[in-house]
């Protein structure tokens, strides 16, 4: 994953990249967590974006799962999508 904004550049080089916690999200936490029950009966984590979102990137960089549930899409008008 590429490091979306310059103050996170110094962890991603260094190998140690934010942890995961969605209470990183710099601009005061533009996403939650909403637990979701699936078809099958597991509950699932879901992002949800809120209206705070500046589009920066560091949801997309700590997403804990491969591929990334939430991917930046400069080409939005908010920078994002989900």
């Amino acid at each position: 994953r590429q490091c979306p904004i310059e103050i996170r550049i110094a962890q991603c080089d260094a190998g140690t990249p934010p942890s995961g916690d969605e209470r990183q999200c710099p601009p005061h936490h533009a996403i939650e967590l909403q637990a979701v029950a699936s078809e099958d009966g597991v509950t699932r984590m879901l992002p949800v974006i809120l209206d705070g979102c500046v589009g920066c990137g560091v949801c997309e960089m700590i997403c804990p799962v491969e591929p990334t549930v939430i991917v930046i899409d400069s080409s939005d008008s908010r920078g994002m999508s989900a």
